[in-house]
């Protein structure tokens, strides 16, 4: 894509490789992904493209960056944000994949593009779909939905994303967005699978069942 730098920054949570890994015990992982082209503890036997680049560094990956995209277990997005704190660009725009709510003083719970745009001072939107990383890597056909208050922002991660095999729909409504993935965590963990099993899917709308990933359960 010409309106893009070619090598994307990846921050890689440094590991060294233990005897699992047969050969490549006593490797750093970043290494094994910058010369085999292959997560191999994370996304086994699927070939990234050899324009990304794994870092170790998180202030490293980010601070040139025009556009961030986070996609963290939920309960390290606090630490990682803290790091970048006046380390990246001010024109930076952020999109979160992560799926909950952040709520680490246990009565103050928030969506995490609004703690992003807190701490960073950037404008963030949110990815959220009912796809699997191992499908996408595939190729299998998925579908996904970008949410942003500005929706210009939307299309420019659109761009950057939308194969023939990923179709990405842009949307304004990120908040509501955000709530439905949370709300998929929750299905996952059957905490409300009874009440969202039974009456309650029949009412909600197609849009907010779409957001929420249930058409895993052939409504």
């Amino acid at each position: 894509m010409a309106d893009f730098e070619k090598t994307i920054q990846m921050y890689v949570f440094e590991e060294t490789l233990d005897d699992t890994f047969g050969l490549l015990k006593g490797r750093k992982l970043t290494d094994v992904i910058n010369k085999e082209h292959e997560n191999v503890k994370y996304l086994k036997g699927h070939k990234l493209p050899e324009n990304i680049h794994a870092e170790p560094d998180l202030v490293t990956a980010c601070k040139d960056a025009d556009y961030l995209v986070f996609v963290l277990p939920h309960q390290f997005i606090g630490k990682a944000l803290d790091s970048l704190v006046g380390k990246i660009k001010p024109t930076a725009v952020s999109m979160s994949l992560v799926k909950g709510l952040y709520n680490p003083e246990k009565n103050n719970m928030r969506l995490l593009s609004t703690v992003i745009t807190e701490k960073l001072k950037t404008p963030c939107g949110v990815l959220m779909g009912a796809n699997v990383a191992n499908e996408v890597a595939e190729g299998a056909f998925c579908e996904t939905t970008i949410a942003f208050q500005d929706e210009n922002h939307g299309e420019v991660f659109k761009k950057l994303l939308q194969t023939p095999d990923f179709r990405v729909n842009v949307i304004k409504d990120a908040k509501n967005a955000e709530l439905c993935g949370a709300l998929k965590v929750l299905c996952r963990r059957n905490l409300i699978e009874r009440v969202l099993i039974g009456s309650l899917v029949g009412a909600l709308p197609v849009h907010v069942v779409e957001y929420c990933g249930l058409r895993c359960w052939d409504m």
